[in-house]
């Protein structure tokens, strides 16, 4: 029994340990799925497929190479050379050299980098594919199990890491000791933008750095010579090879003999006398400089003549430069009148993101802008002849049957403009990607999808389907079209012809049957009788920059698609999780200004307060996804798609007030530098004008870099900015609809829209001082210090309204903001005067602004300070004169909120009077002028009798216009009779600020009988009996505000 049980335990515990191993096999087959999942071997077949036997060999035997591979060789060989040379080739041979000897001696990765493959051209994708490679043929059994656990832990943390470079660098390390070698090969350096040239250089040096002497890693970086300098700096001892010399000639000799026989085999190439075969050879041999590029072009031309007569003379013009070989190629097209088909051809194949295949090219070249359904009869036929057609500029792929340019240098040549009788065939990278999105709306919009005609894969006839036979049809319509004896033969050919057909070509028929509708909205992947819709349905976005609103039949068939319904998705970004998840988290893989508005929308959208019955019917457009695909749009460059989901968006039909909020947050982050269609002009008319303004005033200060002149705006009919409180910068932001905004010429409007953006906050606990203000904006601090807005009103004037329209306002708070603003550690006070004379470090004004703020910390501490100042101490304090020259709304802010509220004594009331008014009353300033007679007339409201006196003592005369109707003439006289002042002093001695309501103003005998006369048109705020004035703390009819002052909320 113990034994059994004995035996019993120990298979559990194996069970167990085998279900850990399990466990953690494919965990990490897991992990390795996520670091790189890139087909690296499908670039690698296709040039190995390329390569012609014997060639390339002679690459082994070069001291450069033995070097090495040596143990104690450089860590980096640089394989270059002139386009066309032969690098790729060579370096897939070496790849399969190294690729001998298997691990744990010594393991090759390799990548392949393809200009016609994007996601190659990205470092990551490149590094990480490279040690995914090593890690995926390491045995793990096979390893020290502390290294193998390391090589897991280290695994885990790069995905933990998002796979940065530092967490793969340092798998690199620690894959690399799992090997006695490893070769790294990396082929067409020269085809990624300099950008991710930098990153793989600067990546692969820190690995072999870190690493050190005893290195174990090997590195071939394959390029043209433009990567030279680059590479030497990188990796200062690396070894340099150069193909197109003696060696590569050798081999391209092998590569034109065994061409020539297989031409002159199959018939391309027909000669009558043999000489001329070796007058071929040598000819080729004299010029092709190490190019096999130009002697597979050379060799085309040379078979396009049609007698030993016309041969000679092409090997006599036959040029030696691959420019003029490609041009001499583009005449062959022309010749051959295969202009039109080769011209398309070249388009797609330059704007497809993933490599056509010939079926799918097929039907993208049938395809007319705008059709609505799609017969076999339109369909090309011999789409195999297309390398023909276009002279085998373009070649298919063997390995996948894809159609691709012959080399990289071809699509660089036909992208040149040209002027030459050729340079219709030239084409424009714009113009491509355009066709390209015009054809995939024109082709997922096809009745074919939306009716009942439907074609489907060759099957048994059932019920449901009437099979059609394709032979027939052609017998029958012949024979209908050609009447008699030889329409019965042409159609009995024509029927012979259909049912001969070589089985072994690539198959361009098709059987239609009638069953029910294909929606394309279904997914469509790998669909047989549509070929092109797979790429059709999935891509179609990603070719929509330029897609034109006046083409108005595909931009309505454009808005059909951008509206599809989520169920009916075929993938598109905008529809996926990953993308809301990302906008939920901001966007952090967008490094945009507008992220942060964007992911607004995003929140809101998923808070609760949308419903999806607010989004409309459900067979109708969404609004939710519409903002999605606009967003994903904009942050991916995708133009035409912004522009068509934007203006979708703006004539939503079941628009209610909260999507008005979120589509005026589009509008003022939309792109528009690059919007092609006038979605501008849309604006003014559908947008929220007060919305739209408060929010294009968050972007500003986000930092756009512009925003249009609405075309024809003058004014919205609703338009109330001007009436705003100048601090919240609306008239500013409402006079950009108007002349557009520039963030490079305008700096100073960003750095308004900051600060009032930052007094939106309760707290104002975002706001900035003037240095962080102009690091943000580029610009000068004391230029953006002295700038104005609209109304002539620096940012200190903006700051302090802003300050004072906050409710509560504690004490302190102006002085110590201002202060902060303009980077004082401390806030300078008259207690300690002596800072007043050291500078902040940013402004030249210093002293100006330091007494500015002492002042403002005098009215916005206690009210009245206790204990007050004495008056010798004021004396010295007005040596400085002035304050800075603060707008006359700003003056009137701090007598409406510091000043007034508070019973200051007759000497301290004259100080601040003087203080704010007293040297800029002597220019005749309009605004000014307003300002003391707004506060003039907040005195007499609030019964601040002394504030009223001393603003009446410096009152020049000139300055009584404005006293307008109402009875403020009569208040005049009676504060300036020093009689009556007499009556009303011992009142004041005796009341605090909180008892300001009960401050009543005293008559003298001569003025309470000169009131008597009017005391039934003061509405009660004369008393007559007690012979007193005692306002009620607000205007009335006969106390009234200033004419033309305009009524602003906030203070």
């Amino acid at each position: 029994m113990l034994a059994w049980t004995s035996k019993s335990t120990i298979e559990m515990e194996a069970l167990h340990v085998q279900r850990r191993r399990n466990a953690s096999e494919q965990k990490r087959r897991r992990l390795l799925e996520e670091l790189s999942s890139f087909n690296f071997t499908s670039a690698f077949n296709s040039t190995r497929n390329k390569r012609h036997i014997g060639t390339a060999k002679w690459v082994f035997d070069t001291p450069e190479f033995q070097k090495w591979v040596g143990s104690d060789g450089p860590h980096v060989l640089h394989v270059t050379g002139k386009i066309g040379s032969g690098k790729t080739v060579l370096s897939s041979s070496v790849v399969e050299k190294l690729s001998q000897i298997r691990p744990p001696q010594q393991f090759v990765s390799f990548f392949f980098i393809r200009f016609d493959d994007p996601l190659s051209l990205d470092a990551d994708t490149i590094i990480r594919s490279c040690v995914q490679q090593l890690l995926s043929a390491i045995v793990t059994d096979d390893l020290d199990q502390r290294l193998a656990s390391e090589l897991d832990k280290h695994l885990s943390e790069a995905k933990l890491a998002l796979f940065s470079l530092d967490q793969l660098s340092r798998l690199y390390s620690y894959a690399a000791k799992a090997i006695k070698r490893w070769f790294i090969v990396l082929d067409g350096l020269d085809e990624c933008n300099t950008g991710q040239q930098s990153r793989l250089l600067k990546f692969f040096q820190a690995v072999v750095s870190r690493a050190g002497a005893s290195s174990h890693i090997s590195i071939l970086l394959s390029s043209r010579e433009t990567c030279t300098n680059a590479i030497k700096r990188s990796f200062p001892g690396s070894q340099r090879l150069v193909t197109g010399l003696q060696n590569t000639s050798a081999d391209i000799g092998a590569y034109v003999d065994d061409i020539i026989i297989e031409k002159l085999s199959t018939g391309e190439l027909v000669v009558s006398d043999p000489s001329l075969i070796d007058e071929i050879l040598k000819t080729i041999a004299s010029k092709e400089q190490g190019m096999f590029l130009w002697a597979f072009l050379a060799i085309e031309d040379i078979c396009s003549g049609k007698s030993d007569k016309e041969i000679r003379q092409a090997l006599k013009d036959i040029p030696s430069d691959l420019p003029t070989t490609f041009d001499r190629a583009l005449s062959r097209i022309v010749q051959k009148r295969n202009q039109q088909i080769a011209k398309k051809a070249f388009m797609w194949t330059k704007a497809v993101s993933q490599s056509l295949t010939l079926s799918q090219f097929r039907e993208a070249l049938s395809i007319e802008i705008g059709q609505h359904t799609l017969r076999q009869e339109d369909l090309i036929s011999g789409i195999e002849r297309l390398p023909v057609w276009c002279e085998n500029l373009l070649y298919v792929e063997e390995t996948d049957n894809t159609v691709r340019f012959s080399h990289h240098s071809i699509q660089e040549f036909l992208l040149v403009p040209d002027s030459g009788e050729n340079g219709d065939l030239h084409i424009d990278s714009d113009q491509c990607d355009k066709l390209a999105g015009d054809v995939c709306i024109t082709y997922v919009n096809l009745d074919n999808f939306q009716t009942a005609l439907a074609e489907r894969k060759r099957e048994p006839l059932s019920s449901s389907a009437i099979k059609i036979d394709p032979s027939g049809i052609a017998e029958q319509t012949i024979q209908s079209a050609i009447q008699g004896g030889v329409g019965t033969r042409v159609g009995r050919l024509a029927r012979q012809f259909f049912k001969t057909s070589n089985p072994k070509k690539i198959s361009t028929q098709r059987d239609f049957s009638l069953s029910s509708s294909m929606s394309v909205t279904s997914k469509a992947q790998g669909n047989p009788d549509y070929p092109f819709l797979e790429y059709a349905s999935t891509k179609w976005f990603k070719h929509t920059k330029y897609i034109d609103k006046n083409e108005t039949e595909i931009w309505r068939l454009f808005g059909q698609l951008v509206q599809k319904p989520l169920e009916h998705s075929q993938g598109e970004p905008w529809h996926s999780t990953e993308w809301k998840n990302e906008a939920m988290a901001g966007f952090p893989n967008h490094d945009d200004a507008r992220s942060e508005f964007y992911c607004r929308v995003i929140r809101t959208m998923n808070s609760g307060e949308m419903h999806e019955s607010d989004d409309g019917p459900d067979d109708g457009p969404n609004f939710s996804q519409l903002c999605l695909a606009f967003m994903y749009a904009e942050l991916n460059g995708y133009y035409a798609l912004a522009c068509r989901s934007f203006q979708l968006l703006i004539v939503f039909p079941w628009m209610v007030s909260k999507f008005e909020k979120l589509v005026c947050i589009l509008g003022a982050n939309k792109n528009y530098e690059a919007c092609q269609n006038d979605c501008a002009s849309l604006i003014p008319t559908r947008l929220n004008h007060h919305l739209l303004v408060a929010e294009l005033r968050k972007s500003i200060a986000h930092g756009i870099s512009s925003f249009p002149a609405l075309p024809n705006y003058k004014s919205h009919p609703l338009c109330d900015c001007a009436d705003q409180a100048p601090h919240e910068l609306m008239l500013d932001i409402c006079q950009v609809l108007k002349t557009g905004y520039r963030r490079t010429i305008q700096p100073h409007l960003q750095a308004f829209a900051i600060v009032t953006e930052a007094l939106a906050d309760e707290r104002h606990g975002d706001m900035p001082g003037i240095l962080d203000l102009s690091l943000t904006c580029r610009e000068e601090a004391y230029t953006l210090f002295e700038a104005k807005n609209i109304h002539r009103m620096l940012l200190i004037d903006v700051l302090i309204q802003g300050l004072l329209s906050t409710e509560p306002l504690y004490k302190g708070s102006v002085s110590n903001s201002i202060a902060s603003f303009v980077e004082y550690e401390t806030t300078p006070t008259f207690r300690f005067h002596s800072q007043i004379l050291e500078p902040p470090s940013s402004m030249p004004e210093h002293r100006l602004i330091a007494y500015t703020i002492c002042f403002l910390v005098l009215l916005d501490g206690e009210r009245p300070p206790a204990p007050a100042p004495d008056i010798s101490v004021l004396r010295e304090y007005r040596r400085f004169k002035k304050l800075m020259n603060l707008h006359g709304e700003t003056i009137a802010a701090v007598f409406r909120r510091l000043v007034i509220p508070a019973l200051w004594p007759t000497y301290m009331a004259s100080y601040i009077v003087q203080t704010l008014f007293g040297e800029f009353l002597k220019y005749d300033v309009q605004h000014i002028a307003h300002a003391h007679e707004d506060s003039f007339r907040e005195a007499v409201w609030n019964n601040n009798w002394d504030i009223a006196a001393a603003l009446l003592e410096l009152q020049p005369t000139s300055l009584d216009r404005l006293t307008g109707l109402g009875y403020f003439s009569y208040i005049r006289e009676a504060v300036r009779c020093q009689n009556c002042w007499r009556c009303t002093q011992n009142v004041v001695r005796q009341l605090t600020s909180s008892e300001m309501h009960r401050y009543s103003f005293r008559l003298c005998a001569n003025h309470v009988n000169y009131f008597n006369r009017i005391a039934g048109l003061l509405g009660g705020i004369y008393d007559a009996g007690k012979g007193q004035l005692l306002c009620p703390g607000h205007s009335t009819d006969a106390l009234p505000e200033r004419e033309g002052k305009l009524k602003r909320p906030g203070f």
